[in-house]
């Protein structure tokens, strides 16, 4: 998608800059005032003017292949680029300067670092303040490619003048393009009832359980502190504006930290924490609860026989039981959350594990003994991020699951220790695919992939 809008972009803004843009400009310049001051005050207002129609022409034309590839169309974005054209043009300048001081003295390139720095915050600050007006961006239906194709050739056939709006050809095709777009819908009707989401968020876990608006996070923290900014970033591009619950499944700051960031770009209403976590809980948990109270989140404890529905989805939380879970470590009080569909009931599942060891995986096959057979043909967490355990390397044997999703870094990425429950399985590790996703299918079966559809 870079590609294709900074090349696409590029060539419009060639083909309008000189006949059209000089049209423009000389159209409006025959009615401006020759007195000193108004005249002035009208060329600075023509100026301005033109630069807000340059940048919806170019938003025109780019929105239907954003729109193709994420499913979101930023209303905002022509005023967002003229706030922040100047600072990006200074953040280049910077860049070159550094650059070739580098060539010149290496050491002389990092006197600019702060400054480049300082200035690229600013610009992903003023960015991120743009999403988070409600009416910032839009999310749209799926959209054909042939569909984006023929709308941005539309667009740039009307904003370049080469068609006029009112001639026959461009308006019979203007209206077949809204109507193809407003019957997509019908004729092309989703198939998923429900998807698990794997985020590629380094060294942690971020899982997020989907069914149509609706969404669960299951966790949201890792070492790279930059993944509440970065998980509300990839919700909003899979349509996300609101989150219905949070699980955060046991006390380790790598599945919790990105917490109060993401709750300032997206609202958390409800957060279900283990018992382990509300009775005994660490000074690092302490601080992100109290932050996420202050934002206006309530606390619940989940455990054993807690259910959840989210859309044509329900989740079942298998684990911890609080009677058996006193004397565990905190891996080991861990939530287990299996996800199934409510079309399909009995069918494919996905089961979520969190960094459960050796004793939950016990208990587990003792209180589940039929969970094989709703995992083989679905998907299953590989526990611990990866961890090579004794007890996982069994238990994964058991379930048997069809597609296994690991949440890692490169320390724990093509461990040569989990080679023969690789065999005959699909495997995704973030830290090799990125983002990966299971969805459940309306008729039963499961689809999955890389990123998401």
């Amino acid at each position: 998608m870079g590609y294709q809008l900074s090349m696409g972009i590029t060539a419009y803004l060639v083909l309008m800059s000189d006949r059209q843009t000089n049209a423009m400009i000389r159209s409006h310049a025959a009615g401006l005032q020759s007195s000193g001051r108004s005249r002035l005050m009208q060329a600075i207002g023509l100026r301005l003017w033109n630069l807000l129609k340059i940048n919806i022409a170019c938003w025109a034309v780019a929105m239907p292949i954003i729109a193709y590839h994420t499913g979101v169309v930023g209303l905002l974005a022509p005023i967002a680029t003229i706030v922040l054209t100047p600072l990006i043009a200074a953040t280049m300048a910077l860049g070159y300067t550094q650059m070739s001081l580098g060539m010149l003295h290496l050491p002389l390139a990092g006197l600019l670092d702060g400054v480049t720095a300082q200035s690229i915050e600013i610009m992903l600050f003023i960015t991120t303040w743009f999403e988070t007006w409600s009416f910032s961006w839009i999310r749209v239906h799926r959209i054909e490619l042939w569909w984006a194709c023929a709308v941005t050739t539309l667009l740039s056939l009307l904003a370049t003048r080469t068609w006029s709006p009112d001639r026959l050809p461009a308006v019979v095709c203007s209206l077949l393009l809204t109507v193809m777009f407003f019957l997509s819908p019908r004729l092309h009707q989703p198939r998923s009832s429900a998807r698990v989401v794997m985020l590629d968020v380094g060294d942690g876990s971020c899982f997020v359980i989907q069914s149509g608006a609706s969404a669960i996070l299951w966790d949201c923290g890792s070492l790279d502190r930059r993944v509440g900014t970065m998980t509300a970033r990839a919700l909003r591009t899979m349509g996300v504006r609101s989150i219905d619950l949070v699980v955060v499944t046991h006390d380790n700051i790598d599945h919790y930290n990105g917490l109060p960031t993401l709750a300032e770009h997206m609202p958390i209403a409800r957060v279900a924490i283990t018992a382990r976590l509300e009775q005994a809980p660490s000074p690092s948990w302490e601080r992100v609860r109290a932050d996420l109270e202050r934002k206006g989140a309530t606390f619940e404890t989940t455990g054993r026989g807690a259910m959840y529905t989210v859309g044509e989805l329900h989740a079942e939380c298998l684990w911890p039981n609080h009677s058996d879970d006193q004397h565990l470590d905190d891996n080991d009080t861990s939530c287990v959350l299996l996800i199934g569909s409510s079309r399909s009931p009995g069918g494919p599942a996905i089961l979520l594990t969190g960094d459960i060891e050796k004793d939950a995986m016990h208990q587990l096959r003792l209180l589940e003994p039929l969970l094989p057979q709703r995992l083989r043909n679905g998907a299953v967490e590989l526990p611990h991020h990866g961890s090579a355990r004794d007890a996982a390397y069994p238990f994964m044997d058991w379930l048997d699951a069809g597609v296994v999703l690991q949440s890692t870094g490169p320390s724990r990425m093509d461990d040569e220790r989990w080679i023969d429950q690789r065999h005959g399985r699909a495997w995704y590790t973030s830290s090799s695919q990125g983002a990966a996703w299971v969805s459940l299918e309306q008729d039963g079966s499961i689809r999955h992939g890389w990123w998401f559809e």
